[in-house]
C-alpha cells in the first residue's frame, strides 16, 4: 500500500463528504438503493467507502517518513521565501500599516477624495510646515489628539481624484520623514505607523545600564553591610581592624587580679593580651611556659593596655610583684 500526499481544497472536502455519506448516513442510501432497486450498487458503493476510509486511516495513522523530492522542494521554497519577506512591515491596530523607520522610503497609497494618515511617534510634534510635492492635487493637514505633555500626531493626507503620486516630507522635533505617496483606488493604506528601532535600542541599552547600576549598587550596600557588620566584630590589631573570624580567641585565662585580661587572642603570628580600659598600675611581665620547669622571657611590648608579644603564645603566666606577694594570671591555649 502506498499513501499519497493528503488532498486540498475542494478535494479533501468531496473525500470527507463521501466518507459521511457512505458512513454516518448509511439507511438514507440503504433506503434510496432498495426505491431504485440498486442493492448491488449500494454495496459496491460502501465497499468502496469502507475501503477508501481504511487508506485513509493507514495514511495518517501511519508514521510520518522521510521526504520525497518534491516535498523537500516545497520545504526549500518555502524556506527560502520565509528568509527574503521583508521583516520590515507587519500589520499594526485598526488596519494600519506598521513600517520600520529607517528600513528604507515607506510608500503610503492613499484612495482618492478619501484621508489617509501617518501617525507619528506618541509625543512627537512636527516643527516645520508639512512638505508636499505636488501641493495642487494633494492636500496634507495635522490633527493633534490626547494632552499637551503628551500628544498624539496624525497626518492626514487627501489625494484628488486627478493626483498620481508625489512626496511627503514631515520635520519634527525627533527625526524626518520621507514618504512617497501613491493614489490607488482599489489597494490602499488607511493608517501609516513606524516601530523605532533606534529608541528600541536605546531603551533596552538604558534599561540593562539601570540594571548594571541597580546591581552595583545592591553589591556597594552589601560590601557597607559587610563592612560594618566587621567593624563591629573586629579588633585593632597594628593599628588596623582585623575582622575577629581571622583571629583565634580560644585562651582560658586564670586568676583574680585587677589586670586581668579581658580577652587573649592571635593572629596566627603574634598574640595579644588585652588588659582592662581603665587599669592604671603596673604593667604585668609576661612568661611564657618553656619546655623545661622554668618559664622563660619572651619578646614583647607594651602599647597602652595591650601586651604585643612576638609569637603564637601556648601558655604562660602574667606576673606583677616577686616573692610572696606577686599576683599572677594563667593563660592557656585551648585546643
Amino acid at each position: 500500500m502506498q499513501c499519497h500526499p493528503a488532498p486540498t481544497g475542494k478535494t479533501m472536502t468531496s473525500h470527507i463528504v463521501s466518507a459521511k455519506r457512505g458512513g454516518r448516513a448509511g439507511s438514507f442510501s440503504f433506503s434510496s438503493a432498495l426505491s431504485r432497486g440498486s442493492f448491488a450498487s449500494l454495496v459496491s458503493l460502501n465497499m468502496r467507502t469502507v475501503l477508501s476510509a481504511a487508506l485513509l486511516v493507514a495514511c495518517l495513522g501511519s508514521e510520518a517518513s522521510a521526504c520525497d523530492k518534491n516535498c523537500e522542494t516545497t520545504i526549500d521554497e518555502l524556506s527560502e521565501a520565509a528568509r527574503k519577506r521583508d521583516q520590515s512591515v507587519a500589520q499594526g491596530k485598526n488596519s494600519s500599516v506598521v513600517v520600520q523607520y529607517g528600513a528604507g522610503i515607506p510608500v503610503l497609497k492613499c484612495r482618492p477624495l478619501n484621508f489617509c494618515s501617518l501617525q507619528l511617534q506618541p509625543g512627537e510634534i512636527p516643527i516645520e510646515d508639512i512638505t508636499l510635492g505636488d501641493s495642487t492635487l494633494w492636500d496634507a493637514e495635522v490633527r493633534v489628539s490626547g494632552s499637551e505633555e503628551n500628544p498624539n500626531v496624525r497626518v492626514l493626507i487627501k489625494p484628488d481624484a486627478k493626483a498620481t503620486q508625489t512626496s511627503l516630507v514631515v520635520a519634527t522635533d525627533r527625526r524626518f520623514y520621507d514618504v512617497q505617496l501613491l493614489k490607488s483606488d482599489t489597494d490602499y493604506t488607511t493608517v501609516l505607523a513606524f516601530t523605532y528601532p533606534q529608541d528600541v535600542e536605546a531603551a533596552n541599552k538604558a534599561r540593562i545600564a539601570k540594571l548594571n547600576a541597580a546591581k552595583a549598587a545592591a553589591a556597594a550596600a552589601a560590601r557597607k553591610k559587610t563592612t560594618a557588620e566587621r567593624a563591629r566584630k573586629s579588633v585593632t590589631v597594628d593599628k588596623k581592624p582585623v575582622y575577629v573570624g581571622k583571629l583565634d580567641f580560644e585562651y582560658s585565662i586564670t586568676g583574680r587580679t585587677k589586670f586581668k585580661p579581658i580577652r587573649v587572642f592571635n593572629d596566627g603570628r603574634k598574640t595579644y593580651v588585652d588588659l582592662p580600659e581603665g587599669f592604671q598600675g603596673e604593667r604585668p611581665v609576661f612568661l611564657a611556659a618553656g619546655t623545661s620547669s622554668s618559664d622563660e622571657i619572651v619578646n614583647s611590648r607594651w602599647s597602652g593596655n595591650r601586651l604585643t608579644i612576638d609569637r603564637v603564645v601556648e601558655a604562660g603566666t602574667l606576673v606583677q610583684g616577686v616573692g610572696g606577694r606577686a599576683q599572677k594570671i594563667k593563660i592557656t591555649r585551648r585546643r
